[in-house]
């Protein structure tokens, strides 16, 4: 959610909120649950990773 409100305050596609949002889901990975959560996160962390790419 804190993803969202960043975009909103910062503009869609801003590499600072996409850069947070790789942060958190590194700082927080061991504590989701395993199987989907974790596979979930991986593919958005995966997908914002490549996005980022382009700052």
């Amino acid at each position: 959610m804190s993803h969202d409100n960043c975009y909103g305050a910062q503009g869609y596609f801003s590499c600072d909120c996409d850069k947070r949002l790789i942060a958190e889901i590194d700082r927080t990975y061991a504590l989701m649950k395993p199987g989907r959560e974790r596979i979930t996160a991986s593919v958005v962390k995966a997908f914002f990773w490549l996005n980022a790419q382009r700052c």
